[in-house]
């Protein structure tokens, strides 16, 4: 059982993917369309915070609800990536290794929903 937010795998795999949007928002292109970047920048952000808010709730109900809204946070993320690579900004050879990421995460995060919703929250946990 994790004791901090950071043992998390869907955490790890959410900070993987904003060092990643990061580092693909300050590439030329990118950099200079502000509401783009801002709001991948920001979207990843949110799937960081939501997972460590989620854990420290009261309830598996209550944590998967803040998962959720991370997952609907990839959904968003996959937009803008397809957008940025619309508009020019990065190629889709670019863009490939963080896709790949938000792979890893979206199907981390159904599996975790799926255990929080189905088990009770132990007794002994604090």
């Amino acid at each position: 059982m994790a004791r901090d937010f950071r043992q998390l795998v869907v955490w790890q795999l959410a900070d993987e993917l904003q060092t990643m949007t990061l580092e693909l928002t300050r590439t030329e292109r990118w950099a200079r369309d502000s509401p783009l970047r801002d709001e991948a920048v920001k979207t990843t952000s949110q799937m960081c915070r939501n997972t460590t808010e989620g854990f420290r709730r009261h309830s598996h109900r209550e944590f998967a609800h803040f998962l959720e809204y991370c997952e609907g946070s990839t959904g968003e993320l996959r937009s803008l990536f397809h957008e940025a690579q619309k508009k020019g900004h990065v190629t889709a050879r670019q863009l490939q290794p963080a896709r790949n990421v938000l792979y890893r995460l979206e199907r981390a995060l159904r599996a975790f929903i799926t255990y929080l919703r189905r088990n009770p929250r132990p007794p002994w946990w604090n």
